[in-house]
């Protein structure tokens, strides 16, 4: 069994960092947006193939197996960053996040 709410958070704070929405990482993961959405849930419990975290892993430019260590407490692999993009000014920052977090719910309800 795995932590599935450490994952959850480890997805949830690297979407903030690369600033990216639920719709953005599943498509580019290639996963639905109804399954990340349960993936990235404070109470997320259902238990996710180690294929599935992969391919989330490595739309997130994380390590294959990172999200797949997270969820079993094993050291995490070493996360080389890419160039970023040009800094965004701290409450610039905390407002795309609230409109991202918007926008998540409208997606959120618009595929009930």
């Amino acid at each position: 069994m795995g932590d599935w709410p450490a994952v959850a958070k480890a997805i949830r704070q690297r979407m903030d960092a690369k600033a990216v929405t639920q719709k953005e990482l599943a498509d580019k993961s290639g996963i639905s947006t109804a399954t990340l959405r349960e993936m990235v849930r404070e109470d997320a419990t259902r238990e996710r193939s180690a294929a599935t975290l992969r391919k989330v892993s490595g739309a997130l430019d994380l390590p294959e197996g990172y999200l797949l260590a997270v969820a079993r407490h094993e050291p995490l692999p070493e996360v080389l960053e890419q160039p970023s993009r040009t800094p965004v000014p701290g409450g610039v920052a905390d407002e795309l996040r609230a409109i991202r977090a918007i926008l998540e719910r409208i997606e959120a309800r618009l595929s009930e």
